[in-house]
């Protein structure tokens, strides 16, 4: 059985990559367990350092970005 909890955090396209043989455009997890198991163990929302969004793509986002014509 292979497992690709982590390899899909760290790049949800893994599968696609891999099967258009663009091994060198996936994000490869580095295996820390600190946002995915480590939280999952604890209870909290399982996430990826190398993919912040991961776990978040259902939330919007909304930043605020300055006029270029701002007053200084």
């Amino acid at each position: 059985m292979v497992s690709l909890a982590r390899p899909l955090l760290a790049d949800p396209d893994f599968v696609d990559k891999a099967a258009q043989g663009r091994s060198q455009d996936i994000n490869v997890c580095i295996a820390c367990n600190q946002a995915c198991l480590n939280h999952a163990f604890n209870a909290r929302l399982a996430s990826c350092l190398v993919n912040p969004r991961a776990g978040h793509e259902t939330e919007r986002v909304i930043r605020t970005v300055p006029a270029k014509n701002a007053w200084r």
